[in-house]
């Protein structure tokens, strides 16, 4: 596993990076991060969370996000990304992040081998209300718990 998991640092710094310069060169300021899934993670993924879910399969071991400040950036932010890596999108009446995502999970697996790495383009407040959701909820399962 520990093997699988590394296969994904090279393909995750090249899209963090290149995503990075994009926006950068947009004139916007976006925070961009990556993470591995922690190893305990996919050991608990493959486990009891998803059953028949095997390692080869799993698609999110790396990931990458951008953090913007509003939605006009998260448009200029995801125009530039097309633009630069050269995807043509069509229209399919779905959310333009989602077309995003869709279309830059193919050149992922064209382009590094094989390998997922998904991107999060977001708002700074939508950030924060998946972190408080995430409070809430873990407080709530605690509290269920304890009863």
């Amino acid at each position: 596993m520990r093997v699988f998991r590394s296969q994904f640092a090279g393909p995750l710094l090249r899209v963090t990076n290149s995503v990075s310069g994009i926006a950068s060169g947009s004139g916007i300021d976006a925070q961009v991060t990556q993470r591995l899934k922690r190893e305990q993670t996919i050991v608990e993924k493959l486990g009891d969370r998803e059953k028949g879910l095997d390692l080869s399969r799993m698609q999110d071991i790396g990931g990458c996000r951008i953090l913007v400040s509003d939605i006009a950036e998260v448009r200029t932010v995801e125009a530039a990304i097309l633009d630069a890596w050269g995807v043509q999108v069509a229209d399919t009446g779905d959310h333009p992040v989602q077309i995003l995502a869709r279309n830059l999970a193919e050149i992922y697996r064209l382009e590094e081998e094989q390998k997922h790495v998904p991107l999060d383009l977001i708002t700074i407040a939508n950030d924060q209300i998946a972190e408080v959701n995430k409070l809430l909820t873990a407080s709530i399962e605690k509290q269920e718990g304890a009863s």
